[in-house]
């Protein structure tokens, strides 16, 4: 059993629209995909969107995933202590789909976000570029909690519900 970390007054739910949601990010970056001429930078940006829009739900603070330290961080505003990162970083998500020619519906499910401190965004930010979505959350010895149960989540764990595509 999970040792419970972090007691929620009112624990995160699964907003009603996210399937909604999901489809209507996969369907804009189809679209944004299929636009023909599309200049790099400006491709860069509107895919960058659609992965912003799919991980902020409800809100960019609002979010399944948690670091432990982020679950204790108290200070307001939270936004200037506090990161929304991408578990699968943008660039990993825009070379699968602009590179590598997956189909956005294949991708757009690892469109994670965690909320982490700014030290821990910044230890995120150094560890080694070959490691992908939640590998990247161990190498930089960071404890995530689901805030929708309260509990730390093994590492293991966590790269089993979203494990790095071959």
């Amino acid at each position: 059993m999970a040792k419970r970390v972090w007691h929620p007054q009112s624990p995160w739910t699964l907003p009603d629209d996210t399937d909604e949601r999901l489809l209507t990010c996969v369907a804009a970056a189809e679209a944004i995909l299929a636009i023909e001429p599309m200049n790099r930078r400006l491709l860069t940006g509107l895919l960058d969107q659609v992965f912003w829009h799919a991980t902020v739900h409800p809100h960019k603070l609002q979010i399944r995933w948690r670091s432990l330290e982020a679950t204790r961080e108290a200070r307001l505003p939270l936004s200037r202590f506090l990161r929304h990162e991408h578990v699968f970083e943008r660039a990993w998500l825009r070379s699968q789909l602009v590179d590598e020619g997956k189909e956005p519906a294949a991708v757009l499910p690892f469109a994670v976000a965690c909320l982490v401190t700014v030290e821990e965004h910044a230890r995120l930010r150094s560890v080694d570029d070959d490691l992908v979505g939640w590998q990247r959350y161990r190498a930089a010895s960071i404890d995530v909690v689901d805030m929708r149960t309260g509990e730390l989540v093994a590492h293991d764990e966590l790269r089993r519900l979203h494990p790095v595509p071959a």
